[in-house]
């Protein structure tokens, strides 16, 4: 019936919105989560959503709503799989960890950084876990998980003007970064960077927009800032000219952008000329770049240790690092790993990033790849502390501005091998109608014609019919703010229809329907009406058999359930001795 099938239930299906639910285990029994299975595999995924909510109805399975969070992705209705994942979390529904990988990202394309960092660190260390603890020889490890590197690379549109936005950092809840705008609205610019913040909003997504603090900038450059919270310092770089002659200024880090700071020049002996300041955790290295006489050329990176209160001699991280072109923004991440900017190794154009490990001397560097790099300039990267989530500037093309900021995820993940999931089974469908009661048992009734057919029902017992036209998306549930979160939960698992009928059914009428997306032609109408007529004419009958004759005209890719509902509260007619009856195109 062109992509639509309509689902017949006898029987009240169990509701379970008003009452504490249980958490049982997935039953493979539930046919409705099998039939959704089906629709999914075949991409009809809003069918498949109808039916995992028929599932959960009939037996509060927890599967058929992380079965919804894989269908609304399919779909790309990103609000709707996470309020699925979510509600799943704060349950006891144990899932299996690709689900907390496939959460992650999801929360990650919905611009929640703080919460992808949050769940991809528990799939992380579930993982590490599992591998570690329980898992013995390598040989083992290896039939179980595979090494997989993720390389994703977006703009942060929400730092970017048409002006330059450069250097960003990650402190606690804000991202610092660089700019020439002239203001918090990047509508005009100056011919100088100054320091600018955004904080992460609740939820996840940067937001808020501010100048970080009033007395960091001036009619100079200022970039980059680097934060040290072992000492509570702040150290800033700051040039006339960018990258050239630069000095470094620390201070305390100040609580809110009014504090007035005392900026003091930061100078080791012998050098004149520092910038781009990075700590290690403890913040007994740093790692600085200079143009001092003596290096390989251009600006080189150096690193001085902290001993007794004072920082020793630099020295040059030699040619392994330096070339004879500029070296800048060192960051070094986790202690380990050393990230810096070049202009002098090959790359792929201009400014290119790499790295190198400081677990071993002389180690190789490495490019960061062509889905990182490009023949235009990149630099200035720098991670948050967890080391999921890096920032770095580009002039390549497509951005907001002169220099943009992205937003980068570079990631080598251990996944579990997909062979050691089950799969589960979907069988060709029939060019058949389904009709399942609610104890899953399942009838198949041929089809005669594509839009549409025809049925009737002979009640002996009260009945009461219900058409519901279904709400699958619940795209009204998810924007609504009027809800508090309790009743969005309450009415996200079980969306109300968006209409509902119900039809009281009479004892020993026979009513006949039609069904279909397009109106039934007006012979087919004289055909009902006559015999209806037929039927009130017949005085013999002893229980009056009148042929009520209904059109039911469903909307084209819209969903709708049909349920024939016993009334129990109504006394059937004690001297009916006919059975209930249901006639689908001329079958009983």
């Amino acid at each position: 019936m062109r992509a639509l099938i309509l689902i017949f239930i006898f029987g009240l299906l169990s509701t379970i919105c008003n009452s504490q639910v249980e958490f049982p285990s997935y039953n493979a029994q539930n046919i409705f989560i099998e039939k959704g299975d089906y629709y999914f595999d075949n991409n009809n995924f809003k069918k498949a959503i109808v039916y995992y909510n028929i599932a959960f109805e009939k037996d509060g399975d927890y599967t058929a709503i992380l079965k919804k969070a894989e269908a609304y992705t399919a779909l790309g209705y990103l609000d709707q799989a996470i309020e699925c994942y979510r509600i799943i979390l704060k349950s006891d529904y144990k899932i299996q960890d690709r689900y907390l990988l496939k959460y992650a990202f999801l929360l990650l394309k919905n611009n929640d950084i703080k919460g992808y960092e949050k769940w991809l660190d528990k799939y992380n260390r579930n993982v590490h876990s599992d591998i570690y603890d329980y898992v013995h020889g390598v040989d083992i490890r290896k039939k179980m998980y595979y090494d997989s590197s993720i390389v994703i690379v977006e703009n942060e549109g929400v730092l970017n003007t048409s002006e330059s936005e450069i250097c960003p950092t990650v402190h606690k809840n804000d991202i610092c970064f660089a700019s020439t705008r002239k203001n918090l609205i990047g509508t005009a610019g100056n011919n100088y960077y100054n320091i600018f913040s955004a904080i992460f909003i609740k939820g996840g997504p940067l937001g808020r927009l501010n100048t970080y603090n009033n007395s960091l900038n001036s009619e100079l450059n200022e970039s980059p800032i680097y934060f040290s919270d072992n000492t509570n310092s702040l150290y800033l770089t700051r040039s006339s000219i960018p990258n050239t002659n630069l000095k470094t200024y620390i201070s305390n880090i100040p609580t809110n952008m009014n504090d007035i700071l005392a900026l003091k020049e930061f100078t080791i002996e012998g050098f004149g000329s520092i910038g781009h300041i990075s700590l290690n955790s403890k913040g007994t290295k740093m790692y600085f770049v200079s143009d001092v006489p003596g290096g390989s050329g251009g600006l080189d990176i150096y690193s001085s240790d902290l001993v007794n209160g004072t920082w020793s001699k630099p020295v040059n991280l030699g040619a392994n690092i330096n070339s004879d072109k500029d070296e800048m923004y060192p960051f070094i991440l986790n202690d380990t790993i050393l990230y810096f900017t070049s202009a002098g190794h090959d790359g792929f154009g201009g400014l290119d990033l790499f790295s190198v490990s400081l677990n071993k001397e002389n180690s190789a560097l490495k490019n960061l790849g062509s889905k990182v790099n490009t023949e235009y300039d990149e630099f200035s990267l720098t991670f948050s502390p967890g080391g999921l989530t890096g920032y770095f500037s580009s002039n390549r093309p497509g951005g907001f501005g002169k220099e943009d900021i992205y937003r980068l995820h570079y990631l080598n993940l251990k996944i579990k091998h997909s062979y050691l999931y089950q799969k589960r089974k979907s069988e060709p469908e029939k060019k058949e109608i389904i009709l399942y009661l609610s104890d899953g048992t399942e009838y198949n009734i041929i089809s005669e014609t594509n839009t549409g057919f025809n049925f009737g029902f002979l009640p002996q017992e009260t009945y009461k019919m219900i058409i519901q036209h279904e709400n699958p998306m619940a795209t009204d549930i998810i924007n609504n703010d009027q809800l508090t979160e309790k009743e969005r939960e309450k009415a996200f698992i079980l969306p109300d229809p968006y209409e509902k009928t119900d039809i009281d059914l009479e004892l020993g009428m026979r009513y006949q329907f039609t069904v279909g997306m397009e109106p039934i032609s007006e012979e087919y109408k004289k055909a009902l009406n006559d015999l209806s007529k037929d039927y009130q004419n017949d005085k013999s009958s002893i229980i009056d058999l009148t042929a009520l004759a209904k059109e039911l005209l469903l909307a084209e890719g819209e969903f709708y359930t049909i349920q024939f509902e016993k009334d129990d509260d109504e006394e059937s007619d004690k001297k009916s001795k006919e059975m209930t009856s249901l006639y689908i195109n001329d079958q009983t």
